[in-house]
């Protein structure tokens, strides 16, 4: 009996002894590899975030368009799955996503980062900060995990490594608005070459001078959108890119020695922007552009080599909510079925050499919010009809032949931030404005009379205001214009 005893206290402490090694090595397992029950993130991973939060500073002047210090949330011994962000894959805790878009960051991303410790990220946006001129380090190649990449606006210099060409399952790069950055021709033929699932390139303001137009042939046939402006490129664009069937938006604004054609192509495109303002290619605006093009929604063709136009086709764009023609010498009447643009909210035709009276079925374009009509020799008065364009918070008619009074409309509408009409033939009384919406005022160079109204010094956010040359204007200045900030 007393053997019996013995031999199942033995068995209670062996039991005992498994038990507590168990545990032991489940907790050393939580807390260096594996996520607890309470704490998703891995041990690992937290550390390279702190660190690499720790090695930037939080400076306002670092983000331009929005500021939001994300890393502000990150704060040891708390989990960084629920750190502002930070995604984390479910399961094992690895952290697959970092979105520190306008976080306000300023400092050096080295090539040593603790960023680069991150291996199975999937998503980094890194956009609208100030890396203070880093180079983009070649050791963002061994994140192959990645299939979108931003690195935009954040003050990165330097040469674009090749290593990037290693992210073979990139669906988006956009290096955009880093002026300081260099793509040479090696570097994007192995980008073109590589990056086979790609779906969004934007490389604009990047220096891309040495690189050949006729080299984005080679990139994926997956791709939908390509943004390239201002990139400095120079020669031949191939016009069979345009002809492509994926792509949905190809801007290649503001490189100034860009030639080609925007050649004519039978069958439909998928085109729903087309941006080619202040380059060489020639366009056609004839018959098959308005054909080929329904599903274009923003055209833009400012200052371009327009050959041939029949503008009276464009209103069969049906789609379009942005329309830039301007600066480029078009003549004779504004076809009035621009009025069938219902959807149109952005309407500019200035600096052209545009004749006759503004069409009243403009009127029909309820949704425009801005309108400009400036530098053309467009004559007779402003159409009183244009009350229906309430949404209206730009109008734009200086320097033209335009005569008779500023229509009572103009003061009554809710959402005008800018008007323009000077340097015309305008006539009769400033009436008063009925909203405080007004930031720009320019009436100046007409025939205008009568007293000038107190509601003009009562814009709150008034940054110009501009009567000159109306000799017959009389009144005082309101004692409103000191509150004017």
């Amino acid at each position: 009996m007393g053997s019996l005893l013995c031999l199942a206290q033995l068995i209670f402490l062996c039991l005992l002894l498994f038990y507590s090694n168990f545990q032991a090595t489940c907790s050393l397992s939580n807390s260096s590899n594996f996520p607890s029950s309470t704490n998703l993130c891995r041990h690992d991973q937290n550390l390279a975030l702190l660190r690499f939060k720790k090695s930037f500073s939080i400076d306002s002047s670092a983000s331009e368009d929005c500021q939001n210090p994300k890393t502000e949330t990150w704060n040891e011994g708390t989990d960084c799955c629920s750190w502002d962000g930070v995604t984390c894959e479910m399961k094992t805790g690895h952290v697959i996503g970092l979105n520190l878009r306008c976080s306000m960051l300023h400092g050096v991303l080295h090539s040593n980062s603790t960023l680069f410790f991150l291996h199975h990220l999937q998503k980094l946006d890194l956009s609208d900060n100030d890396f203070n001129s880093s180079h983009v380090s070649s050791q963002f190649g061994k994140l192959l995990y990645l299939t979108h990449l931003s690195l935009s606006y954040s003050n990165f210099a330097g040469q674009v490594p090749s290593e990037i060409s290693h992210l073979s399952g990139l669906l988006s790069l956009d290096l955009s608005y880093n002026s300081k950055l260099t793509l040479e021709p090696r570097s994007f033929n192995k980008l073109a070459q590589n990056l086979t699932q790609l779906r969004d390139l934007d490389f604009s303001w990047v220096n891309m001078s040495l690189v050949i137009p006729s080299s984005v042939m080679n990139l994926s046939s997956s791709l939908s959108f390509l943004r390239l402006s201002y990139c400095g490129l120079k020669g031949n664009f191939p016009g069979s890119m345009f002809h492509r069937s994926n792509l949905q938006e190809i801007s290649l604004w503001a490189n100034g020695n860009l030639t080609g054609s925007f050649s004519l192509f039978n069958g439909s495109s998928s085109l729903q922007k087309l941006v080619l303002s202040y380059t060489k290619i020639s366009i056609y605006l004839e018959n098959e552009f308005s054909t080929n093009l329904k599903s274009l929604e923003f055209l833009s063709l400012c200052g371009c080599n327009i050959i041939r136009s029949n503008l009276a086709l464009l209103g069969n764009l049906t789609q379009l909510t942005w329309l830039d023609l301007s600066g480029n010498h078009l003549s004779g009447q504004i076809p009035s079925s621009l009025a069938n643009l219902s959807q149109l909210k952005d309407l500019d035709l200035s600096h052209n050499n545009f004749t006759g009276q503004i069409p009243l079925s403009l009127a029909k374009l309820t949704e425009l919010s801005s309108l400009d009509l400036s530098m053309n020799r467009l004559i007779g008065p402003i159409p009183s009809q244009f009350s229906t364009l309430s949404n209206l918070s730009s109008l734009v008619l200086y320097s033209n032949l335009l005569g008779g009074v500023i229509p009572s409309f103009l003061f009554a509408l809710p959402f005008l931030d800018t008007l323009l009409l000077d340097d015309n033939l305008l006539s009769g009384h400033i009436r008063t404005f009925q909203y405080s919406s007004l930031s720009l005022i320019n009436l100046s160079h007409n025939n205008l009379d009568g007293q000038i109204p107190s509601s003009i010094f009562e814009q709150e956010n008034l940054l110009v205001l501009r009567l000159a040359s109306n000799n017959k204007l009389t009144g005082e200045i309101s004692s409103s214009v000191c509150s004017i900030s």
